[in-house]
């Protein structure tokens, strides 16, 4: 969930900002700390108006609400997604390596997982050397 960060960017911000959510979505729980997605440090340092927060509530019934209602904070009402956090089993669509996902790639360029060309895995190339809408792979 995006957030603005000026009013949560003291000591206690964001224990403020877990009260505020269960004050104003009525029937919510939050059950972990709130926490910003990116390292405090990286915050301070950019200073963006708005940063994502992450946060539990109770069951799937209370994810549901707040997934198809949105959540009301600061007097706004913001969209929440659900949070799949990367791990060393995520695969990047951009560069095929393990551990990151396309939008924390770092390479300038894609790579394809099949040919080792420089264009996606999908392989709209029809020069691509593993030609898998035709069954071909490298042989």
């Amino acid at each position: 969930m995006l957030v603005p960060v000026a009013p949560y960017c003291e000591r206690d911000g964001l224990e403020q900002m877990k009260e505020e959510i269960e004050a104003e979505n009525e029937g919510i729980t939050v059950t972990t700390k709130v926490r910003w997605l990116k390292p405090w440090a990286l915050i301070a340092r950019h200073q963006p108006p708005a940063a994502t927060v992450l946060f539990s509530v109770r069951d799937k019934k209370q994810a549901k609400k707040l997934l198809e209602g949105g959540v009301r904070i600061s007097g706004r009402k913001q969209a929440a997604y659900i949070f799949v956090p990367e791990g060393l089993d995520t695969q990047c669509a951009k560069c095929c390596e393990w551990g990151h996902s396309e939008h924390r790639c770092g390479r300038n360029r894609p790579w394809c997982g099949l040919c080792a060309g420089d264009h996606r895995t999908e392989c709209p190339v029809v020069e691509c050397k593993a030609d898998v809408r035709a069954g071909r792979s490298l042989s």
